[in-house]
């Protein structure tokens, strides 16, 4: 009888767990980690920015692999890693919200480096007409949340 009880408190621990939550002080490593197993690297090669709480509580990251390839991990607001989108962000002709910030909404965060024109390395929609977008400058990265109206509610460093 404790053979079975032994196996079945085995198979118990052993079944994985399906959505892993992170504290937000881990979520950066966890990311890079998530990035690494992605672009098949060591976790060393792949660089996060810093940790966006958007408005509905939600948080992303912003990140490259060797300094060229763009990602962005998301995870909910308990802390639940959703996903990681890879690859550069184009800047959308329109101002549909489903595919992104406008040219205008881009511009508004431009001014904030005094002319310096940014690239935008990826972006995501924090929802009610609001988008997080990271952008590289000659002088580093930065997160720009604005809408297409364009109204800038915050611009920081990455």
């Amino acid at each position: 009888m404790k053979l079975k009880i032994t196996l079945l408190a085995l198979a118990v621990l052993s079944t994985p767990v399906l959505a892993e939550k992170v504290t937000p002080g881990n979520m950066p490593a966890y990311c890079r980690g998530q990035a690494a197993s992605e672009f098949s690297t060591k976790p060393v090669y792949i660089k996060t920015g810093k940790l966006v709480k958007a408005k509905d509580g939600s948080y992303s990251i912003a990140g490259t692999y060797d300094g060229k390839d763009p990602f962005t991990c998301t995870y909910a607001k308990n802390g639940e890693f959703t996903g990681m989108t890879r690859g550069e962000a184009t800047k959308p002709a329109g101002k549909t919200k489903a595919s992104g910030p406008s040219a205008k909404a881009l511009e508004a965060c431009d001014m904030f480096m005094k002319g310096e024109k940014g690239h935008v390395e990826g972006f995501s929609d924090l929802g009610n007409g609001v988008f997080g977008v990271n952008l590289k400058y000659k002088s580093g990265y930065k997160r720009c949340e604005v809408t297409n109206e364009p109204r800038v509610d915050k611009f920081e460093d990455l």
